[in-house]
């Protein structure tokens, strides 16, 4: 009879995402991803058997983790390497026996850190039920804008390691002092249209493989604009 025994494995990577956010944080560059295996197995009883009496096989990219793996260690850790694309990962499941029992494997996509604006009201503060798009007409006196960093490490976000750089039609222009991420933009008085691109980088100063940026394209119904 085909056993019901299995095991599922579930990962995290500790990249930073903002409190609301209530998506999967990615892993990229230097970020470290945590795989954890959670088995369904039971004895000729029909009682299952506990984490720390089951032996754990690990294998990362068809390498098999000998540090990682042994009696009751049902996770692995590791560092995401600038060459990772993608990274596989097994866990084959032992019984005291040595009888393999379950196995399961599963492919981690490497993604890159990204930068996402928001729109800061005066009196609401920060709204992010959308974030700004690639073009923002701006049609009010002046707008606040906000760059979040997704997927840097969050020691980096934490610790004030990011370095943001904000550019005016390529030039470099002053952010918040007391907020790097923060800017705002001040249509002028005169009539006229116009637009400027806006572009924010972040860079990791510890890690200089995690960078990011975003471009926004900020069009105005007055003829020029002063930020």
């Amino acid at each position: 009879a085909q056993s019901a025994n299995s095991v599922a494995l579930l990962w995290e990577s500790d990249g930073y995402t903002p409190t609301f956010y209530v998506g999967h944080s990615q892993p990229a560059v230097g970020n470290t991803v945590k795989v954890v295996a959670l088995p369904n197995i039971t004895n000729a009883a029909k009682q299952r058997i506990e984490v720390k009496d089951l032996n754990f096989m690990w294998s990362k990219d068809h390498r098999e983790i000998a540090s990682a793996s042994g009696v009751g260690k049902n996770s692995l850790s590791f560092t995401v390497d600038p060459s990772d694309k993608a990274v596989d990962v097994q866990v084959r499941v032992k019984t005291r026996d040595e009888q393999v029992v379950a196995e399961k494997s599963i492919t981690i996509s490497i993604k890159s850190p990204v930068i996402v604006l928001y729109e800061e009201e005066p009196l609401t503060g920060l709204s992010y039920n959308q974030a700004v798009g690639q073009v923002y007409n701006l049609a009010k006196p002046e707008v606040t804008m906000r760059a979040e960093p997704y997927y840097f490490s969050t020691s980096a976000v934490t610790k004030n390691n990011l370095n943001f750089t904000w550019l005016l039609n390529g030039k470099n222009i002053v952010s918040n002092p007391s907020d790097p991420r923060q800017i705002t933009f001040v249509a002028p008085e005169e009539g006229g249209t116009g637009e400027n691109a806006i572009d924010v980088m972040a860079e990791n100063s510890t890690n200089v493989l995690q960078t990011a940026k975003n471009r926004l394209l900020i069009k105005f119904g007055l003829k020029d604009s002063s930020f």
